[in-house]
């Protein structure tokens, strides 16, 4: 509980109060000493989690004394959501979730008592059902108000970016992970993905330059590595008929097939690479949008988080819905091919 706590202050204060240093270098670098330092998993997602919420900026907590709170907050939060219940286990992004909750309720309590936030923060924090309200009624209203939100989505200048910049990020990590892993392709489990997230992370904040946009480029990395922490398990298609091991190995009416290794590798780089577009996707419209602007902790985790929940209902509708129903009508079609022959 203390290492969270540490964790989001000491992550909140290097980035203010150091020049040079960027909220995803101080989040990267802290985490991944802390994987150096012990090899204790439990310890590592613990003091991510808390590197997360203190990658907050100044605008969202402007002192040190609000920086404990939300230390205090996330600890909370990740014990009871992840250690006690383990929820959402093996999605990508779940401790950034956490991490983002906990800002948005430190935010709320302490404007209720506090004024030392600014008014744009609070209407950030409820432009998304307005914003979907007002989409939602363009689509449905021919009359067009002068106050009305008008949705825009700017594909070129922010969409494809932050999806180009999610996927590398998502790639890369899934590749560290698997090539840090010891045997063959077939038999191999992805290890230690909070190291990985951190190196990809940590690269960017170094390579990148330091102008706005490439900020927003490394933060965008950062983001599709936590889609790349993701377990493949959890990303890769399990069918109800049949059920595959850990080992990549599928197992059909009681006989055991190997699949192929291409076919396992590239399923993987495709689940991977897609979960993190639809992260960037989402990303990019919180940006366009002006959802949860001015540097809100662990707001790329959450987006991670939706993204690989989305691309896991759009696998899942898709494959139980359209698939079956295609497979249907071309076994149809070849049996009434055979009758009129």
């Amino acid at each position: 509980m203390a290492l969270t706590i540490a964790s989001t202050y000491f992550t909140w204060h290097i980035q203010q109060q150091t020049n040079g240093i960027s909220n995803v270098m101080a989040s990267s670098s802290i985490a991944l000493l802390c994987t150096i330092l012990t090899n204790n998993k439990s310890i590592s997602n613990a003091v991510f989690c808390g590197t997360f919420a203190g990658m907050s900026s100044r605008t969202i907590i402007p002192s040190w004394n609000h920086a404990l709170l939300l230390g205090i907050i996330t600890c909370a939060f990740y014990e009871r959501m992840i250690e006690c219940k383990n929820q959402f286990v093996g999605l990508g992004g779940r401790l950034g979730l956490m991490a983002f909750v906990s800002t948005w309720m430190v935010v709320v309590a302490c404007k209720t008592f506090s004024s030392c936030w600014e008014d744009n923060i609070m209407t950030s924090m409820v432009l998304l059902p307005s914003r979907l309200s007002s989409v939602i009624s363009s689509f449905f209203s021919s009359s067009s108000s002068s106050n009305m939100f008008k949705p825009s989505i700017h594909p070129l200048s922010t969409l494809l970016p932050m999806v180009f910049w999610h996927v590398v990020g998502s790639i890369l990590t899934i590749w560290l992970r698997r090539s840090s892993s010891s045997g063959d392709d077939e038999t191999r489990a992805p290890v230690d993905p909070v190291r990985a997230a951190c190196v990809v992370g940590m690269a960017g904040a170094l390579l990148l330059p330091t102008s706005h946009k490439s900020s927003v480029a490394s933060l965008a990395l950062y983001g599709g590595s936590f889609v790349g922490m993701s377990a493949p398990s959890r990303l890769l298609w399990q069918g109800s008929s049949s059920s595959s091991s850990n080992d990549g190995s599928t197992t059909t009416s009681g006989s055991t097939t190997t699949t192929p290794r291409r076919r396992r590798s590239d399923g993987v780089w495709l689940a991977f690479g897609m979960a993190g577009a639809l992260a960037g996707v989402v990303h990019g419209i919180t940006i366009d949008w002006g959802l949860w602007m001015g540097g809100w902790g662990g707001k790329a985790g959450a987006c991670a988080f939706v993204g690989c929940v989305l691309y896991r209902c759009l696998v899942t509708c898709w494959m139980r819905g359209v698939v079956p129903v295609v497979v249907r009508m071309w076994n149809v079609d070849e049996c009434d091919e055979e009758q009129e022959q």
